[in-house]
């Protein structure tokens, strides 16, 4: 398994399988990755969850693993075949 973050590491298969539905295993997410999103459906105005951030209460990464891991690639790839 590769983390956007953290590198390669190495996972254990899906706990529970199921015949009419094949696992799906991905990374772990980032500590607050999705704290942005989870307060907004709870209801609350992006001011007041920058206000949370500027607090102190919650946080989140500053730019997003999934966007900076397939830029990384995407200069691997570059460096290595030059397209």
């Amino acid at each position: 398994m590769s983390h956007p973050t953290f590198g390669d590491y190495w996972r254990h298969g899906p706990i529970v399988t199921l015949d009419s539905a094949p696992p799906s295993i991905g990374p772990a997410c980032e500590p607050g990755e999705h704290t942005r999103r989870i307060l907004a459906e709870l209801g609350y105005e992006p001011a007041e969850i920058e206000h949370f951030r500027d607090e102190g209460i919650v946080g989140w990464p500053e730019e997003d693993p999934v966007a900076r891991a397939a830029e990384d690639r995407r200069r691997e790839r570059l460096a290595t075949t030059g397209r």
